[in-house]
């Protein structure tokens, strides 16, 4: 069982033996049709679902959506208190959840231009270990290291503490440049960079 909630660190995952009530509810989501490929998984910030991977099996299924709110709920509280310590990350997960408006994003064909690196998803999906040892800022800076690199990582000064301001600096140390101006919070999104680059948004999850 993994929480998909983070982008640049390892997500939580744990073993359990699923009570009557989940594998009931599992099976009901299955025949319904509201069970996706882990490919599906939004590409967004925050929580974007849980993955079930039955012992033996190859196939990791993602649990998401308003559909199953309730099979979500019981997968999660069998999470162990000692993987996200944090009561109030907890609770904040927990109403994302009951809202029901995170939903499953299978890819599409056509990707727009430029506001990402460049759409090549062979080079990220061919090899298991590509999928699930890089992480958004690997993507981001368009190499694989299978490390779940940090910012700070590739100029050897780490971020210090999780602060906005020292998450930008070291990614600023790594190469990448601050967006001059500044947006405003009310300001529509940056158009996309001419030639090979492209905008980077970076994030940091407050309250863990």
């Amino acid at each position: 069982m993994t929480l998909v909630v983070y982008s640049g660190l390892h997500n939580p995952y744990w073993q359990i033996v699923p009570s009557d009530e989940i594998l009931s509810r599992l099976l009901q989501a299955r025949r319904s049709g509201y069970v996706y490929p882990h490919i599906c998984i939004p590409p967004k910030s925050g929580y974007k679902g849980l993955l079930v991977q039955e012992t033996y099996a190859a196939e990791v299924e993602l649990i998401v959506g308003p559909e199953t709110v309730q099979l979500q709920l019981l997968l999660f509280d069998t999470m162990p208190s000692s993987l996200l310590p944090s009561s109030y990350f907890r609770q904040r997960i927990r109403s994302v959840i009951e809202s029901g408006f995170v939903t499953e994003e299978c890819p599409a064909s056509v990707r727009r231009k430029r506001y990402a690196p460049p759409y090549n998803p062979a080079r990220w999906n061919r090899r298991e270990s590509t999928r699930r040892c890089n992480n958004c800022y690997n993507y981001a800076n368009t190499l694989i290291t299978n490390t779940y690199v940090q910012p700070g990582v590739g100029s050897g000064q780490p971020f210090g503490a999780v602060t906005a301001q020292e998450v930008q600096a070291a990614a600023v140390r790594d190469g990448l440049q601050v967006l001059n101006p500044h947006p405003g919070a009310n300001d529509p999104v940056p158009g996309p960079p001419a030639g090979e680059d492209h905008l980077v948004a970076l994030f940091v999850a407050t309250g863990q």
